[in-house]
């Protein structure tokens, strides 16, 4: 697409590795779609002059240089990530937990020494790092495994709950690939401790239990299967002198059985995620 002023001036293109089409302007001539073809086996690094026949003049205007060939675009043509060992809490597909070291493998195309990778939200907020080929620092890692393969590594703490992570790999002058999405980074809570709560007086429910743990307000429901999820009744409460350590009481039926595990519905969500959460001693 050409970006100018009183491109409807413009009557043909020509070049001498390239067959030019131009396209009808738009915009009050502000605009116009040009179509370009090579010709035979052009290298990269080739430039050309274009010349430009324009209505009412009788020489075409030559611009120099103006057709540059680059080589073929970078492109990440897909992933494979590596989730954290041990996560108590089920992961959709493409969810990668917030806090956590992001690590994946890239299959790629088309990079060459000076190739970056870089890391962004699709929704333009968070930080915007940048990774040459072969560089290790204190937050990530990308190293070239072979001509087609990258591992990527990197601390997802600069990134915030909600984002949609994106790589794109910058060729400097022979372009960018597209956008590629690696993975949704979703908090979750921590559930330190799963327990049946003391009876502080008569008349206390029976089947009131306590979380103990961080990141309890994402929790919006509990149960002990995947579809019969009940409200939690309240805001998780602070631990005095415990930083960031929360209590939340919620009221459950009796388990199924002695090992149940704990399944969790967070904020927004339909469905409950199973958990390697059970109850422990009180």
């Amino acid at each position: 697409v050409l970006k100018g002023e009183r491109l409807d001036l413009l009557k043909t293109f020509a070049a001498s590795d390239a067959k030019i089409d131009l396209g009808p302007s738009s915009g009050g001539g502000s605009e116009r779609t040009i179509t370009l073809q090579l010709k035979g086996d052009v290298r990269p690094g080739t430039t050309s002059a274009i010349a430009a026949v324009l209505t009412d003049r009788n020489a075409p205007l030559t611009l120099p240089g103006a057709l540059e060939i680059t080589g073929p675009l970078p492109v990440i043509a897909s992933s494979k990530l590596s989730l954290p060992a041990g996560m108590a809490i089920a992961l959709l597909p493409e969810e990668f937990p917030a806090g956590y070291t992001f690590a994946a493998m890239l299959d790629v195309k088309n990079i060459d020494p000076k190739s970056v990778l870089r890391l962004a939200c699709a929704e333009g907020v968070g930080a915007h790092p940048a990774l040459h080929l072969g560089e290790q620092n204190t937050v990530g890692s990308l190293q070239q495994l072979s001509q087609d393969q990258l591992f990527l590594s990197y601390d997802t703490s600069a990134f915030p709950s909600g984002c949609s992570l994106e790589a794109t790999l910058d060729n400097a002058n022979s372009g960018r690939s597209q956008p590629f999405r690696l993975a949704h980074i979703i908090r979750l809570p921590r559930v330190d401790s799963f327990q049946q709560a003391a009876k502080p007086s008569p008349g206390y429910p029976s089947n009131g239990y306590q979380l103990m743990g961080s990141n309890l307000e994402m929790i919006a429901k509990v149960g002990w299967d995947q579809t019969t999820g009940i409200d939690v009744p309240g805001l998780p409460v602070p631990i005095p002198g415990q930083g960031q350590q929360q209590s939340l009481s919620i009221t459950l039926p009796d388990p199924p059985s002695p090992r149940a595990p704990l399944y969790l519905w967070l904020r927004g969500e339909s469905t409950g995620r199973l958990t390697t959460i059970g109850l422990s001693a009180p």
